[in-house]
This record gives structure tokens, sequence and C-alpha cells, in this order.
């Protein structure tokens, strides 16, 4: 049975997406390819659903094994889809400029710990999953030594497993004593989209969340006072500490699963991007499951073309649906507009991880925007509707909505193409709209006693109907830093220590409002209670002032004004910081180790 220890090491595994930029800001031809349901593919090629019928899980160590695995697998072995089976496994080692996932803070101006796909040197040893080692050996030709290794296997299937008919539909029948759900529920979607079956949007979003959120979940929560977390981590010995930063496993909470999952995934890119280097191609972002690769300068754009159909067909053979084909995509975007033939010359501007946008260029010399993210800009509400749009900004030709992002979204991107087919990529227009003019507005929900708390000032005297209640919500605009505000003389003078005095901005809160113009009066500090005045809060044009320069620092040439290609930095890790997986608060305590993950300190 499985001993729940192991939950530690593997936990500490879990790297979710892998999102990188490789070619930033610089305006490069591309092929956008998007991986088929990426989750359940690789949960279907691992054949995890052996492990969702069983009774149990078993794990024992398989060392000896899992290194001549490595040594002889080849990435012509990973186009069979049995190797995959292979890979349900986590490993330790103690990293020799191998390419692997580090989470660590790459700078000192921005303390958020973000994920580097970097060569990592680390004299104490580290787990990661075995598709994560792979694709260390596909990227770098050297072999990792491994000290430790441990296998996972499915127990018996469970003996009262019964058909179901999924979403209430009898053409949606699945038996789980003979099929792999991850392979039936994406057959049941692409039958759903070939019939025009709205419904394929339902299966869509059950496929995605059986195959893999569900694994993942972690409920997070801030404690008035502090109190015992259990944790395990990188040594497997469970300890306990006082913290005010809570987390809870989901109902379907799974790290084996999960961490299996994700490094698979990270395996599949790894792949792409090899086979792509193989053909001689670079690309120009990775975002969990899709790649846009590059055309190579001097290279014609039929041989581009060519050569891309060469990386899509390799896919081919790990196709475990009915529906035939490769698994690497060529996506919409890449085609003339009303066209499934046509291709179209399709440009990537990238700024850093998931912050990116992909265009036509028009007649006119002016950007089309065929697909842009809201990354960095989705926590901030509209500032203006979909029907008062930015003045001379060409209309949208893609649905906003299907592409995820709105309209004011949609217009700051145009002007950031803009800049950069002008050759002035440093200067965006940030004043496209009066109403960025206005406090910028976050929409916070009170979903704990301690978020109801910030507006305990506010609810003070009013009847129930008039407060703000649990799980309503509030506005959160920012307070303007130090660079947006004018310091007193007597706060920037030293401290008896010779350091400048730290200014104290104010935490700003708000009853909720759609219309950031109209707070006046209504903003005060969610600690002191005391009134903030508006022009102490951040404007929308501050907020995003720096959007188009927005480093990707776990890199080298990665810096805000840096274009062209970056490169793998070498991470040597001096130390290992706790931390928790949505609640970065964990380690607060100060409590060296053992770990819930890995946050690399490096020098």
């Amino acid at each position: 049975m499985l001993n729940r220890q192991i939950f530690g090491q593997t936990m500490t595994t879990y790297y979710g997406g892998r999102a990188e930029v490789r070619i930033r800001r610089s305006i490069r031809e591309v092929v956008y390819c998007d991986f088929k349901s990426m989750y359940p593919t690789v949960n279907a090629l691992m054949g995890l659903n052996a492990f969702l019928v069983a009774t149990h899980f078993d794990h024992f160590e398989d060392t000896e094994a899992i290194q001549r695995f490595l040594e002889n697998v080849t990435l012509e072995d990973l186009n069979r889809q049995d190797i995959w089976g292979e890979l349900h496994a986590i490993v330790q080692l103690r990293p020799e400029s191998d390419a692997l996932p580090v989470r660590a803070r790459y700078s000192e101006e921005r303390q958020t710990a973000t994920i580097g796909l970097n060569h990592v040197v680390s004299e104490k040893p580290l787990w990661y999953t075995l598709a994560d080692i792979v694709a260390s050996k596909l990227l770098t030709g050297k072999v990792p030594q491994i000290e430790k290794a441990v296998r996972f296997t499915a127990g018996p299937k469970q003996p009262d497993l019964r058909p179901i008919n999924l979403l209430g539909r009898k053409e949606y029948l699945f038996d789980p004593n003979t099929e792999d759900m991850f392979v039936r529920l994406i057959d049941m979607r692409d039958e759903a989209k070939a019939a025009g079956d709205p419904i394929q949007s339902q299966l869509k979003i059950l496929a995605n969340s059986t195959c893999y959120g569900i694994f993942a979940e972690i409920v997070r929560d801030d404690l008035s006072d502090p109190a015992d977390l259990h944790v395990i981590g990188l040594d497997g010995k469970p300890f306990t500490f006082h913290s005010t930063a809570s987390e809870r496993p989901g109902t379907y909470f799974n790290p084996v699963l999960a961490a299996m999952i994700t490094g698979a995934a990270r395996l599949m890119l790894a792949c792409a991007e090899r086979v792509g280097q193989d053909a001689g191609l670079s690309w120009v972002f990775c975002d969990t499951d899709s790649i846009a690769l590059a055309r190579p300068d001097g290279l014609s754009r039929s041989d581009f073309h060519a050569r891309v159909n060469t990386v899509v067909d390799w896919f081919t053979h790990l196709n475990p649906y009915k529906e035939a084909g490769s698994i690497l995509q060529i996506e919409d975007v890449n085609y003339a507009p009303g066209s499934d033939e046509e291709i179209e010359p399709l440009f990537a501007w990238a700024i850093s991880a998931k912050r990116y946008a992909l265009f036509n260029i028009g007649k006119d010399g002016l950007p089309v925007i065929r697909k842009a993210s809201a990354h960095g800009l989705g926590q901030w509400m509209p500032p203006y509707s979909e029907d008062d749009p930015a003045p001379g900004v060409p209309p949208p030709i893609e649905d906003l909505r299907a592409m995820g992002i709105h309209r004011w979204q949609y217009d700051f991107w145009f002007f950031i193409l803009k800049a950069a087919l002008d050759g002035t990529p440093d200067q965006v227009r940030i004043d496209f709209h009066p109403a960025l003019s206005n406090p910028a507005l976050m929409r916070w929900g009170a979903t704990s006693p301690e978020m109801l708390r910030y507006m305990k000032h506010f609810n003070a005297g009013k009847p129930y109907e008039a407060r703000v209640k649990p799980y309503g919500f509030m506005a959160a605009p920012t307070a303007r830093t130090e660079a947006w505000v004018d310091m007193p003389v007597e706060e920037a003078e030293p401290s008896r220590r010779g350091r400048p005095r730290k200014m104290r901005l104010p935490k700003p809160i708000a009853p909720f409002e759609r219309d950031s113009a109209s707070l006046a009066g209504k903003v005060f500090d969610r600690e002191t209670s005391e009134p903030i005045s508006l022009d102490q809060l951040k404007t929308y044009a501050e907020a995003i002032a720096l959007y188009h320069l927005s480093p990707e620092d776990k890199f080298e040439n990665g810096g805000p004004v840096d274009t062209g290609e970056t490169y793998r930095r070498t991470v040597e890790v001096t130390g290992v910081q706790l931390i928790g997986k949505e609640a970065n608060k964990v380690g607060d305590t100060g409590y060296p180790e053992p770990d819930a993950r890995p946050l690399a300190v490096f020098s």
C-alpha cells in the first residue's frame, strides 16, 4: 500500500505547465502549434487510468532499472506509445548542469518565485519526475546520474465499478471496466464536435478537470491566528509548525498523478523542441501545451512550412484516439480569416512567459491581432466597456471571448504591436483611452473571515442588507508606490541606521464598485480605517506602464529592454526554502527544511 509520506517527495516534483519565451521582444514569423488535449493525452499514453480504477497504489525503490532506462532511452523510443508507460516514477539526484525546472527568485528587483528550465547544479539532493529527467537528456545529450528512484504501480481494479451515462446521455456511455476514461472522454468530444453538438464544451471541461485539475487542487486560506500545519517534505519526514497561511488538499488531491501528468506534459514539449531543433527550427514561446515554431532567417516560407510539417508528423504515432492525425496540430490562427486551407503569414511578439500576441500584418502595415494573452492584465477590472473602445483601434476580427481577453486588453496589445512594427517597442502609448486616468481596480471576494474583516469599518452600524457579506465582493485599488509619489522630505531622510526610511503605503479597500471614477469618498485603509484620497491610488495607465517591458529574468538576456534569444542560466542551488503550492507565505516561519516544495536559493 502507498505510504503517504512519499507524498512529500512527490509534491516537490510538481512544477505545473512549462511556460517560457525563447525569442523575446523581436517580431518573428511563426507557425503556432498546439497539442491536442495535452493532459488527457499524456494520461492515456502513460496508462494512468489504471491508477484511477485501482483499489490502491504501491511504490518501491527501482533505482538500478530506472538508471538503465535513462541510459538507453532515445528520442525515437519516445515516438512509441508503449514507452510512456515506463514513466511512473520519481527520482532523486544531485544535478550536475542537467536541464531541469527550478523554482527560484531570479531577480533582486522582483521577489516573486518563478520556474525556469535551467542548467541546475546542486550538492543537495533534489527530487524530479522521471519524465523531467528524460527531458533533460533530450535537451542536453547528457545522461543524468540518479541516486534513488521510486516507481509507482497500480493495484488490482476495484470490483464494483459500474458503467455510467455521462451528462445523462445514453450516447455517452462510459464503462470503467473496459475503457480508458481519458481516451473515451476525448473520443466523445471529437464525436460531439463533428456532429455540431454543443455538449462538446461540457465534455472538454469534464476532460480537463478529471484528467488533471482535481488531482492538483489545494484550498488556501489566511487564518486570523496561527494554527498547526503538518508538512511532509524532501526527506519524507513529517513535521509540524505554526502558520497563518493554511493549505488544505482538495477532495481528489493526488500528488502522484498531478506530478506525473505535468512532468509528462513538459517532456512532450521537450520532444517538440528537440524534433524542431533537429529540423533546423527554433521557437518563440511555449505555453503548457503549445509552441510557436520560428522561421529562421534566410529560409523560404515554403521550406519553413515543410519543416514544421515534419515536426507535426513526428507526433502522429503518439495519437491514442479514434480520430486520425497528429496530436501536435497547426492551430486555426495560422490560416487566413475564414479559411482552413490558406496559410496567412503569422507573426509573434513575446514579452515574457504567458505574455505574447500572434498577429498578421495588414495591407496598411497595422497589426491584425489573432491571439493575445491577458496574463498580467487579468487582475484588473475593465476600465471601460466593450462598446466604448479606444479611438483609432480597428475592431477585432477574432472573438475576444474565445481569445480570453477584454476589449481594453485587445486595445492595449494593438498599441504594443504597433510600437514594435514602428521600431519603437520601448515607447508604448498608455493614454489611449480617457478611462485609463482613473484608479485601477481589482475585484476581491470576501471568501474568508480574514478577508471579510477588511470591511469591518465599513460594515459597522449598517443594517445587514447594506453590509459587505461573506462571499460578497470588494473593490481593491492599488496604492501609488514611491515611483509615482513625491515622498515627503522627512520620510526621505536617513534613519538612525543610515538607511532611507521605507515609506508606508496605504492599503486601500472599498465597497464593490465597477466604475472607478465614482470611488471618491469610499476608499479607506483596510488596517487603519483612515480615508484614502483618489490621488493616492495608482491609475490604470500607471498600472500598465511597464507591462511591455516585463522581464523574463529566469533566463539570460531576459532583462526589460533585452531583445532576441534568451539562454538558460546555470543555477547553483545553495539552499532550499519552504513554500506552499498556493500560499507563498507558508515559509514565513523561516523553517529551513524539510520542504513542502523546493524554492532554490542560488548564487
